[in-house]
C-alpha cells in the first residue's frame, strides 16, 4: 500500500462539484432490511431495489473471482472506491477486475470490466493507510438502467453530528469476539445506520486522521463496518428518502472490527471532490 498515484492504462480495448443548479439526487429508498440477523456487523439486509449504485469489485481472473471491495457508481462508466483497494494487496487490477452493479447480490447485476484505475495523488498508502484514501475505476462500457449516485455538497463542520448509512458486503461477525470461524462474506448487500460524529473521536495518535478530507463515524464491536467493507459508500438520507453519497470506507481498527470509530474519506471535501471531477468529469 505504498503507491502514490496509480494510473494504469491497458492499451487493448478488450481489456471506475456538483456543477451548478439543483443536482439530480439518487432514487428514493424504501425500508432497508429484514431483521437483525442479516448484518454487516449489527446492520440489516438491504431490500431489493435499494442502494442500486452500490458496487462490488471482484478480481476475476488472477484471483478466481474473489470479492475484494465495495464502491459506488458515480457515472455510467466510473466507480469510486478506496485507494487501498487498488494498490496491490487486494488483487484488483485493470484487465482482470470486474464490477457488479444494480443488485443486492454481489455476484449478480450488470458486470463490467475495469480498464483503468486511479489513486488520489496525495494518498500515502502504507500499512495503516492514511488520508486521501480514494480510488477511481473506469469501466469498459456504460452501466445502463442504474442511476449513478450523486456526491453531496460540501459538509459543513457545524452539521456534525448527523445520521448516515453505510452499505457493503463485508464480514458479518467480529474475529475479536471469539468466533474465529466467521462465515463466508455475505452474498447479499447489508446496510448499517450510523452517525457522522466529531473529528476528535478519530484523532487518536497513529491514525493520521485529517478532518479536512475525512469523516469520523461511530463504531462499536457489535455495530461496525468490517473486513470486506473497504471502499463501501456512506450515504446521507434526505427528508424525502433520497440519497446523497458523502463518503467511502477507509479504515477502522484492523481485523478486530469496531474497537475504534471508523474513518471515511469525505467525498464532499474540495480536496477530493475536485480531483474526482478532474479525472472523471463528474
Amino acid at each position: 500500500m505504498n503507491l502514490k498515484n496509480l494510473m494504469v492504462t491497458l492499451g487493448v480495448a478488450a481489456l471506475l462539484g456538483i456543477t451548478g443548479g439543483t443536482p439530480h439526487v439518487a432514487a428514493a429508498v424504501g425500508p432497508h432490511g429484514d431483521g437483525p440477523h442479516a448484518r454487516i456487523i449489527g446492520g440489516g439486509k438491504v431490500a431489493p431495489g435499494d442502494f442500486p449504485a452500490t458496487v462490488s469489485a471482484v478480481a476475476s481472473t488472477v484471483f478466481d473471482g474473489t470479492y475484494s471491495c465495495s464502491g459506488a457508481l458515480i457515472s455510467p462508466h466510473w466507480v469510486v472506491t478506496a485507494a487501498h483497494c487498488i494498490d496491490g494487496f487486494y488483487g484488483l487490477g485493470p484487465g482482470w477486475t470486474d464490477v457488479h452493479v444494480g443488485s443486492i447480490d454481489r455476484e449478480d447485476g450488470q458486470s463490467r470490466r475495469v480498464v483503468e484505475m486511479f489513486q488520489h495523488p496525495h494518498y500515502r498508502g502504507g500499512e495503516k493507510g492514511g488520508p486521501f484514501d480514494v480510488g477511481l475505476l473506469k469501466l469498459d462500457r456504460d452501466v445502463v438502467t442504474v442511476a449513478p449516485a450523486v456526491i453531496g455538497p460540501e459538509i459543513a463542520a457545524s452539521a456534525v453530528p448527523f445520521p448516515a448509512t453505510l452499505t457493503g458486503w463485508g464480514r458479518t461477525c467480529n474475529p475479536a469476539d471469539g468466533r474465529l470461524n466467521c462465515p463466508d462474506l455475505p452474498l447479499d448487500l447489508k446496510y448499517l445506520d450510523t452517525q457522522v460524529i466529531e473529528p476528535v473521536h478519530c484523532s487518536e495518535p497513529g491514525r493520521h486522521f485529517d478532518a479536512h478530507v475525512e469523516l469520523c463515524t461511530e463504531s462499536e464491536p457489535n455495530s461496525s463496518p468490517c473486513v470486506g467493507d473497504s471502499g463501501g459508500p456512506l450515504w446521507k438520507l434526505l427528508e424525502d428518502r433520497r440519497l446523497l453519497l458523502i463518503g467511502t470506507v477507509s479504515r477502522g481498527s484492523g481485523p478486530e472490527c469496531g474497537f475504534r470509530d471508523t474513518i471515511m474519506s469525505n467525498l464532499t471535501s474540495p480536496g477530493i471532490r475536485t480531483w474526482i471531477n478532474d479525472v472523471t468529469g463528474v
